[in-house]
């Protein structure tokens, strides 16, 4: 083996020189058994609760594996890439997983922001649901989703190509969208008021007691309201069920 340096052709790739020099001073057994050595290292360091040090600053590092605790916020960012992933392979775990303890209302466990696509995307491979939610609490929701947009918003989007945009197991209530009304006796034509209603919206009504030959003959939406004809004047007061669709 000569000492003299190695000479490269015009051919060759900078990038190369380097590996080729090392193998042919070495030997690629040598290098191959050092890289062993340096992975053995800092896989014994990971497990050991090693530390992660993510900024050249005075801040403690992130101890992997352990709990770490702090008055500020840890942020994570890429320009190109995911700023934080999470992985687990076992059953009843998360990924990623977020929990709030504060003990008063406006806190989040997991909080999302975009400018123009998705807060929270989830995607559901192999017979798993994309988004999955549950509430174990009387008087709260599962799923909550407000629209605070000053016209044209839409609190909850669902869409489907193939199947359904919206699958219901239980009662539904539409708070606004529906109610109850009573048509006095002996009137056959009444006004029902009905707040944000349009001209351009649907209504559909059910007599919910029903008066021999008495029936609906038409709902017609109008601007805040919607005018109800009933087949012939009712012997008596007349309860009704209205719906309004968009």
């Amino acid at each position: 083996m000569s000492d003299q340096p190695e000479q490269f052709g015009g051919n060759d790739q900078a990038s190369e020189h380097p590996i080729r020099s090392l193998a042919a001073r070495h030997g690629r057994r040598a290098l191959m058994l050092g890289a062993a050595a340096a992975g053995a290292g800092l896989a014994a360091d990971l497990v050991a609760g090693g530390t992660a040090e993510a900024a050249p600053d005075s801040s403690p590092p992130v101890l992997l594996g352990k709990q770490n605790i702090t008055s500020g916020s840890t942020s994570v960012g890429s320009q190109h890439k995911n700023g934080l992933e999470g992985h687990t392979r076992t059953a009843g775990y998360s990924g990623v997983a977020g929990i709030d303890f504060s003990k008063v209302k406006g806190a989040n466990g997991v909080y999302g922001q975009t400018n123009h696509g998705n807060g929270v995307f989830g995607i559901g491979i192999g017979g798993g649901n994309g988004v999955g939610a549950h509430s174990n609490t009387s008087g709260f929701s599962a799923v909550k989703a407000v629209d605070s947009a000053p016209s044209g918003g839409t609190a909850l989007f669902g869409q489907s190509a193939h199947g359904l945009a919206l699958h219901v197991e239980g009662k539904t209530k539409y708070s606004t969208a529906s109610g109850v009304a009573t048509v006095p006796g002996g009137q056959r034509v009444a006004k029902i008021p009905v707040s944000g209603m349009s001209a351009t919206n649907m209504v559909f009504v059910t007599i919910q007691k029903a008066q021999s030959g008495v029936h609906v003959e038409g709902a017609e939406p109008g601007e805040e309201s919607f005018t109800l004809t009933l087949s012939k004047h009712p012997s008596e007061p007349l309860r009704i069920a209205w719906f309004v669709l968009e």
